[in-house]
């Protein structure tokens, strides 16, 4: 393996398409939905839990710690892959950009997969009507049953600190606020779907890589997850041929929610262009 980067982001933004499309060229190895982020803070969580670590001296604690975790990080790709490039998915690398830098050695890259706050909400909003209403009850429904009898009120839990879309969002734009940006590229589910022959050349260039000629008309699904892990059904099912996706939101969600919360999410809807 020659490089380890990474993809993150908002979800329903089509990092999953954009795993399977870059998993066409034989230089990589994209991952589906990693578990390495949630092995390595286990690890970083309870490192001064253990009598053992807090009985060596501090510099001799973390000089252990940064090894243990670049062994966790990087050799798990170096023995696993057969690319010398790997992408490791997961919404969550980017709270921990610095921990990276730190346990790798460089700072590392991130392929940020955003799309508008509200076609987002409008295509959960799709994904629970179509494929889990009437089927079974997703995580939030069961720990919030009378909000998410309404359309309002499953956008306002998805949006909370602690869940799905508010998480990724929050994470995204600290990252921005934390002045990372120039290891961080931006991929727009629209453009992705509109201009991917454009989008796949800005990621080339991004990560110092020789261009490949994709075939956007048969993406193979070469990532696949059991999607009752996370109580949603379909979440990461993707279609061959890459087209443009209606934004629906006006139609799905704008009719139920409040005027002022409609405004609210007016606001947040292309936080990253943002000066």
């Amino acid at each position: 393996m020659d490089n380890l980067f990474f993809c993150t982001g908002m979800p329903r933004s089509g990092s999953t398409l954009l795993m399977n499309i870059l998993n066409q060229n034989p230089v990589f190895q994209c991952t589906a939905t990693s578990g390495l982020l949630e092995a390595v803070a286990l690890v970083k969580n309870n490192w001064e839990s253990w009598p053992e670590m807090r009985a060596m001296t501090q510099d001799e604690s973390n000089k252990l710690k940064r090894y243990v975790l670049r062994a966790m990080i990087w050799e798990t790709y170096q023995g696993y892959s057969k690319a010398p490039n790997v992408i490791d998915k997961s919404r969550g690398w980017l709270a921990e950009a610095e921990l990276l830098e730190w346990a790798l050695g460089f700072k590392p890259k991130f392929l940020v997969c955003v799309r508008p706050v509200l076609d987002i909400l409008a295509s959960f909003e799709l994904l629970w009507r179509n494929k889990n209403k009437g089927i079974h009850p997703v995580p939030q429904e069961i720990s919030n049953k009378a909000l998410w009898q309404t359309v309002e009120g499953r956008c306002q839990v998805l949006l909370r600190l602690d869940e799905v879309v508010g998480s990724a969002f929050n994470r995204v734009r600290d990252a921005l606020a934390r002045g990372l940006q120039k290891q961080m590229l931006m991929i727009e589910f629209d453009r992705l779907t509109t201009v991917p022959a454009a989008v796949l050349a800005e990621i080339y260039e991004f990560l110092e890589l020789k261009p490949f000629e994709h075939d956007f008309e048969h993406v193979l699904q070469t990532t696949h997850e059991d999607d009752s892990a996370y109580g949603w059904l379909g979440l990461h099912d993707i279609r061959e041929q890459v087209l443009p996706v209606k934004s629906k939101w006006k139609e799905v969600i704008a009719p139920f929610l409040t005027p002022d919360n409609l405004k609210a999410y007016k606001e947040q809807n292309i936080f990253w262009r943002a000066d």
